[in-house]
């Protein structure tokens, strides 16, 4: 004959006495339950501190997430070149040879990345140039391979393997009025909250570097893309793009990084919906115009 649900085990009923310390049977009776109330209450007992926590977790303040730097690079403290390359390179000639006299300080100032950027030096840049797979330049311990190089258009451009997140360092090469060479240099950086470049301008004269950006570079506002009433309060501020270098000294493409925008805070006001229908575009095309990048072409 099958128990009753309600009906406990002798060993249960045993315990229960010794704890009660009572032998009444309706006392006894409290300790009775339902096995199905037992599964609920082993439920509550599970899910009961995930709620909590996820309370907990709702009230505490959203991470910040880290600003993404781009436009026009400050130039590092010093500009100097490992003396061992002022005699291996004493005239550059090569986009390959602007790379590797480029200071060290354009390299391991990558805004907020600096602490994944710790070192780019000469050696490093040369271990690049000679590893034709990322798997190679790993195994040298370098983490960064060659993406591209192109002798004939003046370019090249290393990077780390496609993922989330990432980073990479370009060179490209302009000819100036007074047939100087102008070496253009780009940083870019990569996540999953968006994408940001950063360049310089220099010239390279007497195993000297001159960083000339602010001559050549224009700043790019906020206002190159779109206006809005809201913007008169940030004159100042400044668009989030993302750069490409020309190869044989075409256009410079300029893309507005819209995952970037829709996350600053001074924009909040128009919201995703209003950010996608006031701009009317998001590209620019910037050419070298006597000796000074300007917009060509938006689209």
């Amino acid at each position: 004959m099958s128990s009753s649900p309600y009906e406990i085990s002798p060993l249960l009923s045993f315990f229960g006495n010794r704890l009660l310390n009572i032998s009444s049977p309706c006392y006894l009776s409290i300790i009775y339950i339902h096995p199905q109330l037992i599964r609920r209450m082993l439920a509550l007992l599970i899910i009961m501190p995930m709620v909590m926590i996820q309370s907990v977790l709702a009230q505490q303040p959203a991470k910040q997430l880290t600003p993404l730097s781009s436009g026009r690079i400050l130039p590092p403290q010093s500009l100097r070149i490992d003396p061992t390359l002022q005699k291996t390179i004493p005239r550059p000639q090569t986009v390959v040879d602007y790379f590797l006299l480029l200071p060290e300080g354009y390299f391991t100032q990558y805004g907020s990345t600096t602490s994944s950027v710790k070192q780019f030096p000469t050696a490093t840049r040369k271990t690049i140039l000679t590893c034709f797979t990322s798997d190679t330049a790993t195994m040298r311990g370098v983490e960064l391979f060659t993406g591209a190089l192109e002798i004939k258009n003046k370019y090249l451009i290393v990077n780390t393997p496609e993922g989330s997140q990432g980073y990479s360092f370009s060179v490209a090469l302009w000819t100036l009025k007074n047939k100087k060479t102008l070496v253009g240099f780009c940083r870019r950086r990569w996540e999953r909250n968006g994408a940001a470049s950063e360049v310089a301008f220099l010239t390279y004269e007497n195993s000297r570097w001159t960083d000339v950006t602010t001559k050549v570079f224009p700043e790019i506002p906020m206002t190159t893309f779109f206006t809005w009433s809201g913007l008169k309060q940030y004159p100042n501020l400044k668009a989030p793009i993302d750069m490409e270098l020309a190869r044989a000294e075409q256009a410079i493409i300029v893309h507005l990084d819209m995952l970037t925008l829709q996350q600053m805070p001074e924009l909040k006001p128009i919201g995703t919906r209003g950010l996608e229908k006031t701009i009317p575009f998001r590209t620019l095309e910037m050419r070298l115009r006597d000796d000074a990048f300007t917009i060509t072409n938006k689209y």
